[in-house]
């Protein structure tokens, strides 16, 4: 686990001092080693976290080859590098070192890009020079578990780099918000790639390599999940082989010359993964969690059952004193590099920094509520799509009555989500998936900002990506939306982000592609029955966990912001807001600017919205880190938002 940086098309000497610049700015992602390359005119930057051959992994890595240096920077892991070196042997080839990364460099340069990259397990962003076309090849593995952004200029210079501060320490970069990312940070809380906040950097997508040749770039997919596939077999041979996956993956990912640990909290899928990993990794593996002082979010009495049962030496990371305030928002934004709306980076941090003290590497269950359909979000869907089924004119009654009436209360909550539920089942189905993941419903932005008509933003690429797969059903257009779209640009960028800031590395079995291939192909009824999710998974994973986690409710990992602002931070907030030279005040407006500040220094759940007190502190939470990264990093609005405001 590393950090890479680079530029390539301009073979000036002061290029060095800004990869250099670059390098340093990701300290936290490689506290091991640091190395700077460059030839010609590609510069090559590396921060190191050693895990695989500590002593003969240092990069940037060279081989030479009829007088020429092939050289790579490699962040992440490719779990079956033995195997590949192997292969590689009996071909010829000798590698020199123990190191995944000399594997996939001799790799690269015996078989084509596609055919190399599809020979790895593995999570992985990496630059390889071939000095043979003079070309330069970046890569990101096939779920984005890595992340790699890069800016293309006019002149065709390339640069890249493993974090968005790192990349803008690149003074020819020009800091402009783009509009288009802007519309989806707003309604989902984070751009997808390939988008960024900022106009002309863009993110490398999952399963996607890059090729830079005489300043131009390609960009080709070289992996992509068939959603068409379908199993073939019996029940009882899924849960079979689905066992049988579950030990491959996990035996991989504990490949490592570094202690290995896990998160555990409590549900399914970490404890699936802790399950197995402490069976093969033996005895005194190291497991940690959070615990919060509400109830509503509390896993940690799970998770020692879990840990209890499976004589794990685990350890509580309390969180009675979370500190929401201005620092946590401005370290949530240097980690990510642009506003990010999920709160739950803060204890990501806390049980990273935590876990840091004891191992190196954690095993995390990511990925299992998006393969195996475990979010609400499917049973919701499902209930809406019954919906369906009342005549269309009964729905718009029911939603015109909702509208106007004022509920008690202890009913509020309720009435808000039948009228939301009700409105939902009006809408296309692409429509629905999006509002089901919005933060914001589209047409309520159009209410708080000019940028917006009347129906929201357009959100044209994700609608377009909703319409390709228009013959999957419901539960399974879903399961590819968060699989695809929110998983890499919500989960793996905040624990990406949050790991590499602690000096810690995390893995995510459940994602690996083996897994996932599989899970995609599963028909929905060996996924959930009746009331039921994850029944394949639970299934097969049963035997090993105490059955009370089984009964348990489905928790999310986030944090009540509406429970921990505190009058200071508020204050701060209505201060940085409004004032005159805000570019959000500018974008929003004062009126609306004042609402929002005004519901969440309320007591109260404002009758007269919508929202609940859980939205309206993210929707602050949102703005406020959007005014300080326009502050902090200069940001300049592009001209046409000047002209329409």
């Amino acid at each position: 686990m590393c950090g890479i940086a680079g530029i390539v098309g301009s073979g000036q000497h002061e290029n060095i001092a800004v990869v250099k610049q670059m390098t340093r700015a990701m300290a936290l992602r490689g506290p091991d080693g640091e190395g700077i390359w460059h030839e010609g005119p590609v510069f090559l930057g590396h921060r190191r976290l050693s895990i695989i051959d500590l002593e003969g992994g240092h990069q940037p890595m060279i081989v030479r080859r009829d007088g020429k240096n092939h050289v790579i920077v490699f962040n992440g892991e490719i779990y079956n590098h033995a195997a590949i070196r192997q292969r590689l042997l009996r071909g010829g080839v000798q590698c020199e070192s123990r190191s995944d990364t000399e594997a996939l460099l001799r790799l690269l340069m015996e078989r084509e890009i596609p055919d190399a990259l599809n020979e790895t397990t593995g999570m992985f962003a990496f630059a390889r020079w071939d000095p043979d076309h003079q070309r330069l090849v970046l890569a990101r593995d096939r779920i984005g578990i890595k992340p790699l952004y890069y800016h293309h200029a006019s002149d065709g210079i390339l640069s890249f780099s493993s974090s968005l501060d790192s990349l803008t320490c690149n003074q020819n970069i020009e800091r402009v918000m783009d509009m288009e990312a802007l519309e989806y940070f707003l309604t989902l809380g984070y751009p997808p790639a390939p988008l960024t906040l900022y106009k002309g950097i863009y993110e490398l997508p999952p399963g996607y390599y890059l090729v830079w040749e005489n300043g131009k770039i390609e960009i080709q997919c070289y992996w992509k999940v068939d959603w068409n596939r379908k199993f073939k077999g019996t029940e009882d041979e899924a849960a079979e082989q689905l066992n049988g996956l579950l030990n491959e993956v996990v035996r991989d990912h504990l490949v490592s010359d570094v202690p290995v640990g896990a998160f555990l909290s409590g549900g399914i899928d970490s404890s699936s993964v802790v399950a197995r990993a402490s069976r093969q990794a033996g005895k005194d593996f190291e497991t940690f969690t959070i615990s919060f002082p509400d109830q509503q979010y509390d896993e940690s009495s799970s998770a020692r059952l879990v840990a209890d049962h499976l004589k794990v030496r685990h350890s509580v990371i309390p969180m009675a004193n979370l500190p929401v305030d201005e620092s946590a928002c401005r370290f949530t934004l240097q980690q990510i590099g642009q506003p990010f709306a999920d709160s739950s980076c803060l204890p990501t941090y806390l049980v990273s920094q935590s876990a840091s003290k004891k191992v190196k590497v954690v095993l995390s269950g990511d990925g299992g509520d998006e393969l195996f359909a475990g979010y609400e979000d499917f049973d919701w869907g499902a209930r809406i799509c019954r919906a369906q089924s009342i005549p269309v004119w009964t729905r718009r009654l029911m939603v015109t009555l909702f509208t106007g009436m004022t509920p008690p209360p202890f009913l509020r909550h309720r009435s808000r989500q039948a009228k939301k539920g009700l409105s939902y089942s009006l809408l296309s189905r692409e429509e629905m998936l999006i509002r089901l993941k919005s933060i914001i419903d589209p047409e309520e932005l159009s209410n708080l900002t000019w940028l917006f008509e009347a129906g929201g933003p357009e959100l044209s690429r994700l609608r377009s990506y909703l319409n390709e797969e228009r013959s999957l059903e419901f539960t399974a257009a879903l399961s590819r939306f968060l699989t695809e779209i929110c998983l890499p640009g919500d989960m793996l960028r905040k624990v990406d982000s949050m790991s590499m800031a602690a000096s810690i590395e995390v893995r995510v079995p459940l994602l690996d592609h083996r897994l996932v291939e599989f899970a995609q192909s599963l028909p929905v009824s060996m996924k959930v029955k009746g009331k039921v999710r994850k029944t394949l998974l639970c299934r097969a994973v049963k035997p090993d966990l105490p059955a009370e986690i089984f009964r348990n409710r489905k928790w999310g990992f986030s944090i009540p912001l509406h429970k921990t602002f505190d009058p200071s931070f508020l204050s701060f907030c209505r201060k940085t807001l409004t004032d005159p030279n805000s570019c959000v005040l500018r974008l929003f407006g004062k009126a609306n600017i004042d609402r929002i500040l005004s519901w969440n220094e309320a007591d109260t759940n404002p009758v007269e919205h919508i929202w609940s007190t859980y939205t309206i502190s993210h929707v602050l939470w949102m703005l406020i880190q959007l005014e300080m990264w326009c502050q902090e990093k200069r940001i300049a609005l592009p001209v046409e938002s000047f002209c329409r405001g």
